[in-house]
């Protein structure tokens, strides 16, 4: 995605065209450092809990939860990547327990300087032809990485959910993920229920450049070790920046007096989002998407039961 990029918040649909008319110059783009790592846990794996440790904007929000409907029909999960693919990911079962680890680091932030680039580079009056129902342009880009590692096991004879959910934490505060650090993790201090017992699986959600840098991990140390060579694998993409993890879109009604257009009807000028609203739609996914994982075990142990 460039500066400047049409968006339809809509559609989720991003456009060739600019809304400058061609590439915004270097004098109107503001880049600063702002390298931070934060980290984040994600206890139980609802949409609500991970918009909010992503830090997911209310449009945003609305936009995903109607990608995910339609994928239910239309698209697979393979259709997504990186922290993308982990909000979609949902297991099948409410047996299923999951705790994840999330890692951010940022880098740079790159910013359209407006005033500048009015004065440099003048609107395109007939993006509203190329770019139809466009609601926002991209006006800043984060650039960093989001590494998420998923710990995961399922409720058996011999462990109950309060039980998996206690060792599933405390094998996640136990792998003291520090990146950087080229100290092998201690599982001195792993809980005591024994991994065959558990049984506990990992996933891990990043972008595709990284995995292409390092050995695709086969178990839960290596994925810790893996996210420990985040920042020095954050150096080899773009120039250290690593890649595009969140984009800051500004409606276009915050700057429709500087927009020349031969029709500006044709552009969505208003917002599309209630916050209030798409928290309660978002609780009823929830609570929507545990029903379905509970009828699910119900309808297969029935079939077992055959």
């Amino acid at each position: 995605m460039k500066l400047g990029q049409m968006y339809d918040a809509h559609r989720d649909q991003y456009w060739p065209g600019l809304m400058f008319g061609k590439q915004v110059p270097p004098e109107a783009v503001e880049i600063t450092d702002n390298q931070h790592i934060s980290r984040e846990i994600v206890h139980h794996d609802t949409l609500e809990e991970k918009f909010n440790k992503l830090n997911i904007d209310p449009e945003l929000k609305a936009i995903l939860i109607l990608k995910i409907q339609i994928s239910h029909v239309t698209r697979t999960i393979d259709d997504y990547i990186g922290h993308g693919k982990y909000i979609r990911s949902v297991p099948d079962s409410a047996r299923e327990i999951r705790i994840s680890f999330v890692l951010k680091i940022d880098t740079k932030y790159e910013t359209i300087v407006v005033d500048n680039v009015i004065n440099l580079v003048p609107s395109d009056p007939n993006i509203q032809h190329k770019c139809p129902n466009s609601t926002h342009f991209i006006a800043g880009i984060q650039w960093g990485v989001i590494g998420i590692l998923m710990l995961k096991s399922k409720v058996n004879e011999l462990n109950d959910e309060a039980s998996i959910r206690a060792a599933l934490k405390a094998k996640l505060a136990a792998l003291k993920i520090n990146p950087g650090s080229k100290k092998k993790n201690d599982d001195s201090s792993y809980p005591k229920i024994s991994n065959k017992d558990l049984n506990i699986e990992f996933e891990l959600f990043i972008a595709k450049e990284f995995y292409e840098l390092s050995d695709q991990p086969k178990n839960v140390d290596e994925a810790v070790e893996f996210m420990q060579k985040l920042p020095s694998l954050v150096a080899k993409v773009s120039n250290g920046k690593g890649t595009e993890i969140s984009y800051r879109m500004l409606h276009l009604n915050a700057c429709r007096k500087y927009l020349s257009l031969n029709n500006p009807a044709n552009l969505s000028f208003y917002p599309i989002a209630d916050e209030f609203m798409i928290g309660e739609i978002v609780k009823v996914f929830d609570e929507l998407d545990q029903s379905e994982r509970e009828l699910n075990d119900i309808r297969c142990d029935f079939k077992g039961r055959l």
